[in-house]
């Protein structure tokens, strides 16, 4: 009995595991979804349109790193834009003011995810082959890698089940 004991703790382990990369996986995503769907109307990543580019918008000034002054300018914008001289030029230079989001329509948490989100260093891109064509990436290996280290595990499992099947009937007709 010890044997199945140790598969049981064994696929539970696995499935914790899994359960967690997902999560993470899935917060890393909601940053992006966050941004597309509050910021993005105004804002690109690399690019200035009706509001400034916001990648690395952390490391900027008058940020330097500052999470709590982001914070503070997304709450307090029609407040700030009229005493705060990097505000100032800001509507000076794109001709409008910023929407002011309060705790309710965006929350610390998906702020922050959005900030994390604007921190991420742009995709590589890669450089024209001979022909002048782009190589194409395949998007989708982190996926397949994922069912296949799954499916391995799988069989492992039951490889070790299965071993300790036949060293069990091995021992008892013994």
């Amino acid at each position: 009995m010890i044997p199945c004991k140790l598969t049981g703790q064994r696929l539970t382990i696995l499935f914790l595991s899994l359960f967690v990369f997902s999560v993470v996986n899935i917060s890393a995503q909601d940053g992006k979804a966050l941004f597309n769907s509050k910021c993005a109307s105004c804002h690109q990543l690399d690019k200035n349109v009706t509001g400034p580019m916001l990648r690395g918008i952390l490391d900027k000034d008058p940020y330097n790193g500052d999470t709590k002054k982001i914070h503070q300018w997304v709450r307090n914008v029609n407040t700030m834009v009229g005493s705060d001289p990097h505000y100032v030029a800001l509507k000076a230079t794109f001709g409008s003011v910023m929407t002011q989001f309060d705790e309710t329509t965006l929350p610390d948490k998906d702020l922050d995810a959005i900030i994390k989100y604007t921190s991420e260093q742009p995709p590589v891109t890669t450089a024209p082959g001979p022909n002048g064509n782009t190589p194409k990436t395949d998007n989708n290996n982190a996926v397949i890698f994922g069912v296949i280290s799954l499916i391995l595990a799988i069989i492992a499992l039951i490889l070790m089940q299965v071993n300790s099947n036949l060293k069990k009937m091995s021992d008892d007709a013994e």
